[in-house]
């Protein structure tokens, strides 16, 4: 029972608790004692977890590339919980990383970071396979041409409050 009181316990026997000692009036069956101060919650419980959808990735951003370029190598050397970094460019566009700071994907511009929260932390949650026939037609000259298939990370970004 909290300070703001409870109708049913309240009505059990003698009314709201003042003290941690029991009137004649209380139930055998209730306990009343002072509440206990709650210690403060750690810091994790701020911290936000985002598995970004599909709208906000870019979806296509390895085709681009032809196949022998380092995005290919980068992402097959990726498994899921492998940990990326995120990072925005000087033109505001966010960009994932691997470890070795090879660009690995893009965010859409649909994406929005968290207001007042900082990414500390980013994982791979899932990699999925695409294919020419996967994109609309307005998106497929953007592919190279060579790219029968390529790979895309979907994200785990973690924030913290904080700038």
């Amino acid at each position: 029972r909290f300070a703001r009181g409870q109708a049913w316990l309240d009505a059990l026997a003698g009314g709201p608790a003042d003290s941690s000692s029991r009137s004649s009036s209380d139930s055998p069956a209730l306990l009343r004692r002072l509440a206990a101060p709650l210690p403060a919650p750690p810091p994790e419980l701020a911290r936000r977890h985002r598995r970004l959808g599909w709208r906000q990735i870019d979806l296509d951003f390895a085709a681009r590339h032809p196949p022998g370029h380092a995005i290919h190598r980068a992402l097959a050397a990726l498994a899921v919980g492998s940990r990326i970094a995120l990072r925005q460019t000087s033109a505001g566009a966010w960009r994932l990383c691997d470890a070795q700071g090879v660009d690995i994907g893009a965010l859409s511009q649909h994406f929005e970071p968290e207001t007042d929260m900082h990414c500390i932390e980013a994982r791979v949650a899932a990699i999925h396979v695409r294919r020419p026939k996967d994109v609309a037609e307005a998106y497929k000259s953007r592919i190279n041409a060579q790219c029968e298939s390529w790979e895309m990370v979907v994200p785990e970004l973690v924030y913290a409050p904080g700038s």
